[in-house]
């Protein structure tokens, strides 16, 4: 089985602290970094995350990334979950990441 690129996603349900403010900020970011292999792109919203990375198991990766999410409910001191479910879409063909402008920047 060969890496593929996916595109993962996470938002935050409405009512929820912003995630590119601190404290949650630099936690997410941490989190992340130690959740998942490098990303190709990763990007924090105000409410919602992507990250799009190379995995052999996508499932896995969902659930490192659920984990860091529980984590940052708990820095906010929330008591039920503060996110929709993570989404996962299909493997991002033709992807060619020395290419990417973005990949280069976040490589180099």
């Amino acid at each position: 089985m060969t890496d593929r690129v996916y595109h993962l996603a996470a938002r935050a349900r409405p009512g929820a602290p912003r995630l590119d403010e601190r404290p949650i900020a630099p936690r997410l970011w941490a989190g992340l970094r130690g959740a998942l292999p490098p990303p190709l792109i990763a990007v924090v919203m105000p409410n919602h995350v992507h990250v799009v990375v190379e995995l052999l198991d996508p499932r896995l990766a969902r659930a490192r990334l659920a984990r860091t999410l529980g984590h940052v409910t708990r820095l906010v001191g929330s008591r039920r979950t503060m996110w929709e479910p993570i989404t996962i879409g299909k493997p991002i063909a033709g992807v060619d990441k020395r290419d990417r402008p973005a990949t280069r920047r976040l490589v180099e």
